[in-house]
């Protein structure tokens, strides 16, 4: 089954996001309970 290469591309796209989406709410969580939670997002986005 070939695939045609701007599939294959957009697939990859969806899992790196959803990778980075996942490892970025475990980190957000994990600095939830080391921090305080009136830490401003803005800095870290």
């Amino acid at each position: 089954m070939v695939l045609p290469k701007r599939r294959i591309t957009a697939i990859n796209w969806v899992i790196v996001s959803w990778r980075a989406t996942a490892s970025w709410s475990t980190v957000e969580s994990t600095a939830r309970r080391c921090r305080p939670f009136n830490t401003p997002v803005a800095i870290m986005t």
